[in-house]
């Protein structure tokens, strides 16, 4: 199963992709740098239900049922998101110190983190609820299940490593890593 920090990278690593040669070429303004942070932060968002894990685990002995079930489908945190951002007014914006976040952007990257969560469950991990509420099986295509049984604890953290050097790579390239040089 992914962990934390693959949920984080992947949505990152993305929108980062996305606004750096996709946007920089059309010349807009409209996609500032917050998102890529907003786009890791959203990554994570569905495994918010182990807080229903710690404190079932105060009452039950089996509080393991709460993850991984309506929040980790496509048709839930995803769809909810993706709605907000279409009903929201285009022009409300947050202002957060200097920062000026367009409220129906928000709700989209959050739909685009939580649908890449749910992605990589529906990927790597062969149990999710993917499906729900339409079909409440748990399925999955378990790809990390291909490989030798001593290779499998191996592949999410090698691709978690080659992600962060690859993004550690294009900061510096581009000098946004100069402050910690």
């Amino acid at each position: 199963m992914p962990t934390a920090v693959f949920h984080i990278l992947v949505p990152l690593f993305l929108v980062g992709i996305f606004r750096h040669f996709y946007l920089k070429k059309r010349k807009t303004k409209y996609f500032p740098k917050d998102y890529i942070l907003l786009a890791g932060i959203a990554g994570i968002i569905p495994d918010l239900d182990f807080i229903f894990v710690w404190i079932g685990s105060l009452f039950v002995s089996n509080s393991e049922i709460f993850h991984g079930t309506i929040t980790h489908s496509f048709f839930v945190l995803p769809l909810i998101f993706l709605l907000a951002g279409i009903f929201t007014r285009k022009d409300f914006k947050l202002k957060i110190k200097n920062h000026k976040i367009n409220l129906s952007h928000l709700f989209f990257i959050l739909a685009f983190g939580a649908f890449i969560h749910v992605f990589l469950d529906f990927i790597f991990d062969i149990g999710k609820p993917v499906l729900y509420p339409l079909l409440k099986t748990n399925i999955g295509l378990g790809v990390i299940y291909l490989f030798n049984e001593n290779l499998q604890p191996l592949i999410l953290p090698t691709i978690e490593g080659i992600l962060l050097v690859i993004w550690l790579v294009y900061l510096y390239l581009k000098n946004k890593i100069r402050n910690f040089v």
